[in-house]
């Protein structure tokens, strides 16, 4: 009887079967076994399980692999606890090619990772005894893994006080040997840093007692010279912007696709275009898209505003900046009077110049920067202030945490809503418990609310920082009561088709 059901009343029938029911059904008969492993009954448990919507993520060509992935590779078991750090670890990273990855700890070490089963400690490195530092709060491997960024926070003065001075430092440590080859400058310590390019790290500087400027210093790793590892190097300023560093946090660097080429990212109803606050911010826009519309963009972006804004700023011309400083310093130098060469001359420790070397071929080269305090306002073009080339507001956002998607197209950020009109019993704003993940596209200007909804914070304090990452196929947050949210991304819906009457 069953083998003369109508097809209709069998896929019916099967859409409400569990998967061991259907791989059970299979073995019944090759008509059964024909529409059991049709796309659309595995489509129908995909989404009933899971609570997903619309079609299969990118790259994804059938259901029934996506249920696969979804049972098989989603990580829900814990295999290993690491207990090498002994304080709370405050960030980790992987490398590109997915071998290791690295945790940075309020303990004040760096320890590297090797991946597999089980999980081998590879390289550790305790920069209090190395450096001095008191906690290492953040690392990013550069694109080809040859180098690690490490930043950090020494503490000055009284280390007992609740809320003791800092500095913030950065370092950079080879990987195939895991020797430290150069420290840095970096101001402020929430700010941290990103590669520019494989040999470029980009960080802040502030300059003393000067709070509504914000500098942005690139730093090149240089192995041939040598150095002394106590004594930091300070970098080259590229950029200068005119905002309240305290507020400012978590700086990125974006490889986005010239201007050309469109994104994959649909625009539906929960979508809302943002645009430039500054009219001569959109020519500068325009500009940028006309220059570079043959190449690939470097953006460089930060939290600002007090954590209810990016800055979002095209820093594809950081090389040529590089180069036309260095121009202008060696130019302002040959001025100088024979008492000021001699007096110049007479100190090894200037004689590499302030801001690069000369003699230097190799495009986008950046020389060693001169050690020691230095005034901003001494250096070639350091007192011209950059407008961003796009500054998304978000009104009410306390963003606490952001992360670019894999394509480098899209920033994902947690903020919780906090209302300035209103204050708690300590003189703070009060600030909503609920913890949001929104989605900012930077090729469309557009802006996804309310895109994930995990859990409510703990403490009525906006935490700074809230550790979030991303990868192909999950968004990752780590909660403050030692609970791990992994969300499955799927692809937004399909615009709607509007009728023509």
């Amino acid at each position: 009887m069953w083998q003369e059901a109508p097809e209709l009343v069998l896929k019916n029938i099967f859409s409400y079967l569990e998967a061991s029911d259907l791989r059970a059904v299979f073995l019944t008969c090759r008509l059964w076994h024909r529409i059991a492993t049709e796309d659309v009954i595995w489509k129908q448990l995909v989404q009933r399980l899971w609570k997903i919507k619309g079609s299969l993520p990118p790259g994804k060509i059938s259901w029934r692999n996506e249920y696969q992935r979804l049972t098989h590779e989603t990580p829900t078991h814990l295999s290993e606890t690491l207990l090498e750090h002994t304080d709370e670890v405050l960030d980790v990273s992987f490398s590109h090619d997915g071998k290791l990855f690295c945790t940075t700890s309020k303990d004040a070490t760096v320890k590297v990772w090797e991946l597999g089963y089980p999980t081998k400690l590879k390289h550790n490195a305790k920069m209090l005894l190395l450096q001095g530092w008191n906690m290492t709060q953040f690392s990013i491997f550069n694109k080809s893994d040859t180098y690690l960024c490490v930043c950090g926070v020494q503490f000055e003065g009284n280390v007992e006080m609740y809320f003791p001075s800092t500095s913030g430092r950065a370092a950079i440590f080879r990987l195939n040997d895991f020797k430290l080859i150069q420290t840095m400058k970096m101001e402020p310590p929430q700010l941290f840093a990103d590669w520019y390019d494989d040999t470029t790290v980009l960080s802040g500087y502030v300059e003393e007692n000067q709070q509504t400027i914000l500098h942005i210093k690139a730093f090149k790793v240089v192995e041939k010279e040598p150095f002394d590892l106590h004594e930091p190097d300070c970098g080259q300023i590229v950029y200068s912007f005119e905002t309240n560093h305290h507020h400012t946090m978590n700086l990125l660097v974006a490889d986005l696709p010239s201007c050309q080429h469109q994104s994959h990212d649909q625009s539906g109803d929960q979508h809302k275009t943002l645009k430039s606050q500054d009219p001569e911010n959109q020519r500068n826009n325009n500009a940028n898209s006309i220059t570079s519309s043959d190449k690939h963009r470097k953006m460089l972006i930060f939290v600002c505003e007090q954590h209810s804004a990016f800055a979002v700023h095209d820093a594809t011309d950081l090389h040529q900046r590089i180069h036309a400083r260095n121009a202008k310093l060696q130019t302002n130098s040959k001025k100088l009077p024979s008492r000021a060469k001699f007096l110049k001359t007479a100190s090894s420790r200037i004689t590499r110049n302030s801001v690069g070397t000369s003699d230097r071929s190799n495009q986008g080269q950046l020389g060693r920067s001169s050690r020691g305090t230095q005034n901003a306002s001494e250096l070639p073009g350091a007192s011209v202030l950059d407008k961003p080339t796009c500054r998304p507001l978000f009104d009410k956002y306390y963003i606490s945490g952001v992360k670019l998607s894999p394509d480098q197209r899209e920033l994902y950020f947690n903020y919780r809503i906090y209302h300035a009109e209103e204050l708690d019993e300590e003189g703070y704003p009060v600030i909503d418990p609920d913890i949001t993940i929104d989605k900012f596209n930077l090729v469309t200007k557009s802006h996804t609310k309310n895109l994930l909804r995990g859990h409510k914070a703990s403490s009525s304090y906006p935490a700074w920082y809230i550790c979030l990452d991303i990868s192909q196929d999950y968004i990752v947050r780590f909660v403050d009561r030692k609970i791990l949210l992994i969300w499955i991304l799927t692809p937004p819906p399909p615009p709607k088709k509007i009728k023509q009457i």
